[in-house]
């Protein structure tokens, strides 16, 4: 037989309990109740607590638990975890989305600013971060308070901030304050208001210009410059005094001077000139003409010597900036023409000299000297025997030159017995006038005995440049006594 154990008395009693009996019931017969979860067979069909489940919960959520041997057992509600960013209560503490560095739950909203005053509540929302945007959508926000009898910044005071009333700086002519918003208006400014103007430097009446009032010429301590600072002056200072009119004094100027005729050029007098009315610099020295040499004092020159005369000696004596000029004229002067040409008559064996002569005319323009001159042929005895001997005519013309000019002549011979002897002067061509560059021209010419040899000759003396001189020159025509001789002298008239 075997041994029973402690065990094995736990197992019989379990067996026993499987089946409820009705102690009333006689022979102990089960009798079918409902099905509890009390570790018991309540309906009688064998099975212990079959198909109980009930309705369970946790911080989580709800689910369902079954019974199993008396107790209910495996509640299948959701269980805590890490809380995430979701909308979900994760960790089932009662608040959704609040781990670690979340500021809200996903997609709420909160009112935001204020409305207090002139605000109202906008909206901000939470990210899908949960996160506060930051952002305040909608509302109206607070802004700076202005006096105008609303709370603009929302402070719950009006026309102030805080304990402070709304001030601002306020200004009149006279300077400057502050003013206080009342109901919406700036009120009580307390910059100082005009007054009478007076003398004390002071601008009462507030007008920008101090001390201007009735007969007021400056301000009290003023000053201005006075005088003047042209040339050698120097300005000095006027002050205005305690009643506000200018001295009439000023103080420290250096004043106008006598203008001295000083080689510095300096306006000691102070008019912006200098050695006015002054004809020279004292101390400077000119000369006269003449060659005296004076000196300037007081400003002047003192009287030079009597202007030489103009003289011929190459030099301009009067000073006129002309040399030579305004002299007096030769005797045969004007002459400058063939009808102006003076009339001079010889016979053979005649000498004329006409000294002293000048290419020259007083306004040193150019100048030229016409002479004329007729020879008569001498009568010969010879002649008597034979009126066809022939005869030679010999004239001989020289010039000297005047010092400093070279001249020329020209030997115009003229038709004696034409009409008209001035006319043919004017008129003759060079080529039928005899000249000399030298100052000397002779001339042959044949004739007969017993004939009128008479001749006539126009002389032009002019200079070979376009200079003109004082200097004197001297013409002269030689004619010596002819010859009767049997051969002609030429066959025309020759310069030898």
């Amino acid at each position: 037989m075997r041994k029973l154990t402690f065990t094995s008395f736990i197992c019989l009693s379990s067996l026993f309990l499987m089946f409820a009996c009705d102690d009333s019931s006689p022979s102990g017969t089960c009798i079918p109740a409902e099905e509890v979860c009390d570790g018991v067979d309540n309906n009688c069909d064998g099975i212990i607590d079959e198909n109980l489940t009930q309705a369970c919960d946790n911080s989580c959520g709800t689910g369902t638990e079954i019974c199993s041997y008396g107790e209910w057992r495996n509640c299948s509600a959701p269980t805590a975890s890490t809380e995430i960013c979701d909308g979900v209560d994760n960790d089932c503490d009662g608040t959704v989305d609040n781990g670690t560095g979340m500021q809200c739950a996903r997609n709420s909203s909160r009112n935001c600013g204020s409305d207090e005053g002139a605000c109202s509540f906008g909206t901000e929302l939470c990210s899908e971060t949960c996160q506060w945007s930051g952002s305040c959508i909608g509302g109206t926000a607070a802004i700076e308070e202005a006096c105008d009898g609303i709370d603009n910044d929302c402070d719950g005071v009006v026309d102030g901030t805080g304990a402070i009333q709304l001030s601002r700086n306020c200004a009149t002519d006279c300077g400057t304050g502050t003013e206080l918003c009342v109901s919406g208006q700036w009120m009580n400014c307390t910059a100082p208001q005009p007054a009478l103007e007076v003398c004390d430097g002071v601008d009462n009446d507030c007008d920008g210009t101090i001390d201007n009032g009735t007969n007021m010429a400056c301000a009290r301590g003023d000053s201005r410059v006075c005088g003047t600072d042209v040339g050698e002056c120097s300005t000095g200072t006027e002050l205005c005094d305690s009643t506000c009119h200018w001295t009439g004094n000023c103080l420290g100027q250096t004043i106008p001077g006598i203008e001295i005729c000083d080689a510095q050029s300096k306006d000691e007098n102070c008019d912006g000139s200098h050695n006015e009315g002054c004809s020279c610099t004292n101390g400077a020295t000119q000369t006269c003409c003449g060659g005296t040499i004076v000196t300037c004092a007081g400003g002047a020159w003192p009287s030079c010597p009597a202007t030489p005369v103009e003289t011929c000696d190459g030099v301009d004596n009067n000073c006129d900036g002309l040399i030579d000029n305004g002299l007096a004229l030769d005797l045969d002067e004007p002459n400058d023409t063939c009808t102006q040409a003076r009339l001079s008559t010889m016979e053979e064996g005649d000498e004329l000299v006409f000294s002293s002569r000048t290419i020259y005319k007083a306004d040193l323009t150019a100048d030229v000297d016409y002479f004329q001159i007729e020879l008569r042929e001498m009568s010969d005895w010879l002649c008597l025997i034979n009126p066809n001997f022939n005869e030679c005519y010999s004239y001989y013309f020289t010039v000297t030159d005047p010092q400093g000019l070279n001249v020329e002549f020209d030997v115009i011979p003229i038709d004696l017995y034409a009409t008209d002897h001035v006319a043919q002067c004017t008129s003759a061509s060079y080529a039928s006038m005899y000249h000399s560059t030298n100052g000397l021209l002779a001339l042959n010419y044949d004739g007969r005995c017993g004939d009128d040899d008479d001749w006539r000759f126009y002389i032009k003396v002019r200079a070979n440049t376009t200079g003109v001189s004082c200097r004197t020159y001297t013409l002269t025509v030689n004619v010596p006594i002819s010859y009767i001789q049997e051969e002609v002298c030429t066959d025309y008239p020759t310069n030898d």
